[in-house]
C-alpha cells in the first residue's frame, strides 16, 4: 500500500513539472521570465514535505481530542441532556392581537 501511494505521488509530482513546465514555457515566449526549475523543485518538496508531515500531525491530534473528550466532562456519568420548548414562547400571549386558539392553549388554559 505504501509503495502504491508513493508511487502515485511521484507520477502526481512528475505530471505537475510537465504542466509547470509549458505554463512557463508559454509565459517566458509573452516576454516574463519564470524559473521552472525553481518552482517546480519547491513544488515538489512542499508536496513531498506535507505528504510526510500529515500523518503524524493528524494521529497525535486525534488521540489527544479523544484523551481530553472523554474525562474531562463535569457532569455527572447518567447526565441526560435534552431540549424543551413552549409554544407560548412562540407563538405569543393568550388570545392578544387576534391570535386564535392552538392545541397548548386548549390544554393550558382551561377557559
Amino acid at each position: 500500500d505504501s509503495f502504491n501511494r508513493i508511487k502515485y505521488v511521484q507520477e502526481e509530482v512528475e505530471d505537475r513539472d510537465i504542466v509547470g513546465n509549458l505554463i512557463s514555457t508559454s509565459t517566458y515566449r509573452k516576454g516574463i521570465a519564470l524559473s521552472s526549475m525553481g518552482i517546480s523543485s519547491l513544488c515538489k518538496v512542499l508536496f513531498l514535505l506535507q505528504l510526510n508531515l500529515l500523518p503524524l500531525f493528524v494521529s497525535s491530534d486525534t488521540k489527544n481530542v479523544l484523551k481530553e473528550s472523554s474525562d474531562s466532562s463535569p457532569l455527572p456519568a447518567n447526565f441526560l441532556f435534552g431540549t424543551a420548548s413552549s409554544s407560548y414562547q412562540f407563538e405569543g400571549a393568550y388570545l392578544s392581537d387576534g391570535k386564535g386558539l392552538n392545541n397548548w392553549d386548549a390544554h393550558a388554559h382551561k377557559p
